[in-house]
């Protein structure tokens, strides 16, 4: 059984597309929260999702804002100094 199959090109492919918009957004809001709020994005991700669940482990910011446990506590220590 022969399969015709076409070669994947990058720019029709959604979740290809999804992630570079993501990407995007998500530099044009680091520079914000950096100008503004002299904040990185990790510390943003971190300080918004301990406003809203108020009472969180560490481990569970990881997990919701999608984050390793490193970047966590690197952006945890930050916010604190």
């Amino acid at each position: 059984m022969t399969t015709s199959a076409e070669p994947l090109r990058l720019s029709a492919f959604l979740p290809y597309r999804l992630s570079v918009v993501a990407a995007v957004a998500s530099e044009g809001l680091a520079r914000t929260y950096e100008r503004r709020f002299a904040l990185s994005v990790p510390e943003w991700r971190v300080l918004a999702t301990v406003a809203e669940f108020e009472s969180i482990t560490a481990k569970a910011i990881g997990l919701h804002a999608r984050m390793g446990k490193v970047k966590v506590s690197r952006a945890a220590a930050a916010l604190e100094a």
